[in-house]
């Protein structure tokens, strides 16, 4: 069995431009994202997968309210018309001529 000389390890260039991020800075992240981690060691893949959980628990959150405001916009409209079609009919009807006149 021959045994092959050794070779130099030479780093190859990244295919994406990846920043290394320092762990205080993941502390951090984890701590801003409101999760408890702060507290214990936290890896940087905890503290990324804590913020995009954060980021997307805030996104379906601004969605849920703005249908809720949406909602309640159309009720506030639909009470509007719906008493603009009773003030109109009640116009309606006070316009009509009186069958037998006017009852003392």
């Amino acid at each position: 069995m021959r045994v092959r000389p050794r070779e130099a390890v030479r780093p190859r260039a990244a295919r994406r431009d990846v920043r290394l991020v320092p762990a205080g800075t993941a502390r951090e992240m984890a701590h801003a994202a409101g999760s408890g981690l702060a507290e214990r060691e936290v890896t940087m893949i905890r503290a990324l997968y804590a913020a995009v959980q954060q980021r997307c628990w805030s996104r379906d959150r601004s969605r849920r309210i703005a249908a809720m405001l949406e909602r309640e916009r159309a009720i506030a409209i639909a009470e509007l018309d719906q008493l603009e079609a009773m003030a109109s009919q009640l116009m309606e009807i006070r316009a009509l001529p009186e069958a037998f006149g006017p009852q003392r």
